[in-house]
């Protein structure tokens, strides 16, 4: 059976001597990866709740304020990234003159120098913003009873760790799916998703690269 695809599905990855084919998910398994990296992050999660809860309360006590707002700040990263970006956006990239004219070479470099001296002082302000949010967080944290606030450092520590491990999980589902043997594309390279949380993290890189560089082969050459 074959599934149309963008024109830019696969590519061949060399890893030691071997090539591996590296084609892009389809809907089908696309779907298969999110629900797998949901269902194992949440497993593990639950399982470091029951099984450590008291002792990620004990290395909290310790860790100064901070520490305590990067932590309590995890769950909005996402949020907060847009809402600095949206608050303050790029300028649109300057037109540059024409190079065929004399001493243009030099307006050019004083236009693209003036535009990221802007964008730095964009930057700048963007992580003004998330500070300002980190310390509200923080203060409102503060004012919280001793134990609630155990409890609260405890569940944003866990969040963290549960987004952290769902990128893992997904990671691995991917390559599973993707990666393909050479001379047989319907054949995976991988036994299961777990197989790829083995491979060292220089070969997973390599493999994740080829992925998003993923071209070459028309879509009637991916199997499902």
């Amino acid at each position: 059976m074959r599934i149309k695809l963008p024109e830019t599905s696969a590519v061949y990855c060399t890893v030691g001597e071997e090539r591996v084919w590296v084609q892009t998910l389809n809907t089908r398994e696309m779907a298969e990866a999110q629900n797998y990296a949901q269902m194992e992050s949440a497993r593990y999660v639950a399982k470091m709740r029951a099984e450590t809860a008291e002792t990620i309360a004990a290395e909290l006590a310790g860790v100064d304020d901070a520490m305590i707002g990067t932590i309590l700040s995890a769950p909005y990263a996402r949020q907060w990234e847009t809402g600095c970006i949206d608050a303050y956006p790029y300028p649109v990239e300057p037109e540059l003159v024409d190079l065929s004219e004399p001493g243009n070479v030099e307006k050019n470099l004083a236009i693209m120098t003036a535009y990221d001296q802007e964008c730095a002082g964009i930057e700048g302000k963007r992580r003004a913003l998330k500070q300002t949010r980190t310390e509200g967080v923080l203060a409102q944290w503060k004012s919280l009873p001793k134990e609630q606030q155990v409890q609260e450092l405890v569940q944003a520590s866990l969040a963290a760790k549960m987004t952290s491990m769902f990128e893992l999980f997904f990671t691995e589902a991917l390559l599973y799916h993707a990666c393909r043997t050479a001379d047989n594309h319907a054949t995976h390279v991988f036994d299961d998703p777990a197989e790829v949380g083995t491979i060292p993290d220089d070969i997973r890189d390599l493999l994740l690269d080829g992925y998003s560089k993923a071209d070459g082969v028309t879509s009637e050459a991916i199997p499902i």
